[in-house]
């Protein structure tokens, strides 16, 4: 088809101009602009004693996830453990302790007042129930799990969070305990 007049050049004008202009605006708005203004979700776990059974204390970990940035953000993974941690107490001179640190190369804390705990792995959840999820724009989301801890054992309980790359967050929280001292 021969464009002849003035009329169907016009014509074929606007439409490759109105092609090229959403071709751009598709391309900023769906490509350049989610790629170059960084993910907003802020996650944000929390641990409560709610109850008690028995020797048992309930326990709710919660997490709470908040998209507030402009665009829709994917995450592919996502889930939390929980351990409990029995710290032993020690006392050692200001002088033993800096003579123990000098022969330290790990990562982590040093405490002059209780042992290393490593933690007993006590829950592992999944907020959402498909494993991907997606959070649109302004969207707030917040997931409760229940458990049971036994009560005593546990000086300290951490929420850890992952997303499938690296741990996103450390919370430890106080509970009673007759792990030899009470918090």
């Amino acid at each position: 088809m021969r464009v002849s007049t003035k009329a169907e050049w016009v014509q074929a004008i606007l439409l490759g101009v109105g092609t090229v202009a959403g071709a751009l605006t598709f391309w900023f708005k769906d490509i350049y602009q989610p790629a170059a203004t960084p993910a907003t979700l802020t996650v944000t776990p929390a641990l409560e004693a709610i109850g008690r059974r028995g020797d048992q204390l309930l326990m709710r970990a919660s997490v709470r996830v908040e998209n507030r940035g402009a665009f829709r953000v994917y995450v592919p993974a996502f889930w939390y453990t929980v351990r409990g941690y029995c710290y032993r107490m020690r006392t050692l001179s200001p002088d033993s302790f800096e003579t123990a640190l000098r022969g330290w190369h790990q990562g982590g804390v040093q405490s002059r007042f209780n042992e290393h705990a490593s933690g007993d792995l006590l829950v592992a959840g999944r907020p959402s129930p498909r494993p991907d999820s997606y959070f649109d724009s302004g969207s707030e989301r917040r997931y409760e799990e229940l458990f049971l801890v036994p009560e005593g054992r546990y000086s300290a309980l951490q929420i850890r969070l992952y997303d499938g790359e690296e741990d996103k967050g450390d919370r430890r929280y106080p509970v009673d305990s007759g792990c030899e001292w009470r918090v």
